[in-house]
């Protein structure tokens, strides 16, 4: 089988190994100038040609910013044939559309699947047991990506935009968690949080005429427990500083970082203004982090 990675970062990586794991070789695009530079199982060719890693591939995973996809996705073009795409980048782009939305315009096909889970990078690489959910119109493509990950596919929907969605917002409501922790809140007010969150994605996904099952899912409730409760994740990790009160080093660390959850909270809030659907969490942490309200009053809206 002809795979390759669109993206050399650290899950890009840790998708690598845990392919590689399982008996594959594949191919790792990259925009480094010196691509050797990227340090990767033995199993990896490296390559800045675009060409390379696009052209006759079975599967192509793409796990680059969502920012750059379109751009990326622009360049695979005149090289791309059939190749199922598996997206695992994360992101909502202007006018609500998703990744999943934008592949299927730039590529002209319907061959996409998406992958999600609670999964960090560090425990991919290690191989340690983990769960993934993958949506697929096509169940063929299921089996496909069952012989890639092995156990690691816990299971499988044909859901794409509500895993999709579920995979992006969470990591908006991770920074809420980090600041409620920042706080000294103990488990009972942030698994009290996370509760409201989870009736808040399903009002959400319900108004956008969606099922709400999904966040049930590894991507859903799984993703976001694990987002929300750990300094491993970025999200949470800026909410904690969020909590501090200290504008300097939370630009700071958005400069240094890239934050899902930051650059996520401006798409999701505009999309869903202009949609009239009603998000008092997610529009609290808009406030938070755009308008300069006070952290704590995020609280507030708990009692």
């Amino acid at each position: 089988m002809k795979i390759s990675i669109i993206g050399s970062g650290v899950f890009a990586k840790a998708i690598a190994a845990l392919i590689t794991s399982n008996g594959h070789s594949l191919t790792m695009w990259t925009e480094e100038d010196n691509p050797r530079k990227i340090v990767v199982p033995r199993k990896v060719k490296v390559t800045n040609d675009i060409k390379v890693a696009t052209e006759d591939k079975d599967v192509i995973f793409m796990l680059i910013g969502s920012k750059y996809m379109k751009s990326t996705l622009a360049s695979m073009k005149p090289y791309y044939n059939k190749s199922l795409i598996v997206i695992g980048s994360k992101g909502l782009l202007d006018a609500g559309k998703t990744l999943y939305q934008l592949t299927k315009e730039e590529l002209h096909t319907s061959n996409i699947g998406v992958i999600s889970g609670p999964t960090f990078a560090i425990d991919v690489k290690n191989l340690e047991p983990v769960g993934f959910t993958y949506a697929d119109k096509n169940k063929d493509n299921y089996k496909l990506l069952r012989e890639l990950f092995q156990t690691s596919i816990k299971e499988y929907t044909i859901n794409t935009e509500e895993i999709e969605i579920c995979a992006s917002i969470k990591n908006v409501y991770a920074i809420g968690s980090g600041i409620i922790y920042g706080f000294n809140f103990g488990m009972s007010t942030r698994v009290l949080y996370l509760m409201k969150v989870i009736e808040e994605i399903k009002l959400i996904l319900k108004s956008l005429n969606l099922t709400s099952k999904e966040i049930y899912s590894y991507a859903g409730i799984g993703d976001l427990f694990l987002t929300s409760s750990s300094p491993n994740s970025r999200n949470f990790t800026l909410g904690t500083i969020i909590s501090m009160g200290r504008k300097k080093e939370v630009n700071e660390f958005l400069h240094k970082n890239t934050v899902e959850g930051y650059e996520n909270l401006l798409s999701f809030y505009k999309y869903l203004q202009e949609k009239s659907i009603e998000a008092p969490i997610l529009t609290k942490l808009y406030k938070i982090l755009i308008e300069d309200a006070k952290p704590k009053s995020l609280i507030e809206i708990l009692h």
